[in-house]
């Protein structure tokens, strides 16, 4: 009987517990795919660039960036559930774990988080959080996803640039300001991410092709899609590691090491260009 009752007093932690963790692991399952793709890379960026100034600043980093990440993911999975569907099943809305509905609700509170998290660093911060947030509702809900290939790419690349300046004004010790190897850095990957960003498309194609969307190296016949947006990535990974050379100083051997790779790249481009083209494919 005493053993009812206590359980019958504890049942309301135990059950807002489980909604907490149900809860915190529909969020995890928004970002899962991002995780490796952008908060592990723009965590080790703004820890090189700003540069961390203690590890008490690392969880504060990946804190924010990835609820901005969260922010992101969120308005854009609700755009075409249909599409994860097929190529991501796990996620929270083909998988019912949240109604379109709630995750709608969902996806616009996180706007204010955003803005109070980046509020308790600096108001830098917060310009850095407000840009993210403008370039995602212009990626997601006016649809520059669904645009050119070039308009998507640098619409991608501003938004990893906020992604990065915020992040890199919470890992140094001033949040207020961005050094010149900072901007550099930022500056640079932002390049990259501008004209090698569409590279990743690829990897669902099978979802968006039955969709049918309006991906240029996707829509068009296996032929096209090689042409000119998949060749201006492996001329941009040559041009961006020769530039990355200049723009930082580099030992001989890092030297040796950046020309080789830029050597074999391209290589690469021409073979399959030559390879594609003789197939006519």
């Amino acid at each position: 009987m005493i053993l009812l009752q206590v359980e019958h007093v504890f049942a309301p932690a135990r059950d807002a517990l489980r909604a907490i963790i149900f809860t915190l692991h529909t969020a995890f399952l928004f970002t899962k795919s991002d995780i490796k793709t952008t908060v592990i890379p723009i965590t080790f960026l703004a820890a090189a660039s700003a540069p961390l100034v203690s590890l008490y600043h690392l969880p504060h980093v990946i804190f924010w960036i990835w609820v901005h990440v969260l922010q992101f993911d969120v308005s854009n999975q609700i755009l075409q559930p249909a599409e994860d569907a097929l190529n991501k099943k796990d996620r929270p809305l083909p998988s019912n774990r949240i109604s379109p509905l709630q995750a709608l609700i969902f996806r616009w509170l996180l706007v204010p988080l955003c803005g109070a998290l980046s509020a308790c660093y600096s108001v830098e911060t917060v310009y850095a959080s407000a840009a993210l947030i403008l370039l995602t509702i212009l990626y997601n809900e006016l649809a520059a996803h669904s645009g050119h290939w070039v308009v998507r790419n640098i619409v991608n690349a501003a938004g990893f640039a906020s992604f990065e300046v915020g992040a890199t004004l919470v890992a140094g010790s001033n949040p207020h300001f961005l050094d010149k190897i900072a901007t550099l850095s930022i500056a640079i990957s932002a390049g990259i991410f501008a004209t090698t960003i569409h590279a990743q498309d690829f990897k669902d194609e099978k979802g968006e092709v039955q969709l049918r969307f309006r991906f240029s190296m996707l829509i068009q016949n296996r032929r096209s899609c090689y042409r000119p947006s998949n060749y201006s990535y492996h001329t941009a990974v040559v041009h961006r590691e020769i530039h990355c050379h200049y723009s930082i100083d580099i030992v001989v051997v890092g030297s040796g090491v950046f020309y080789g790779i830029s050597t074999l790249s391209l290589v690469l481009a021409l073979f399959l260009w030559l390879f594609w083209s003789a197939n006519d494919i």
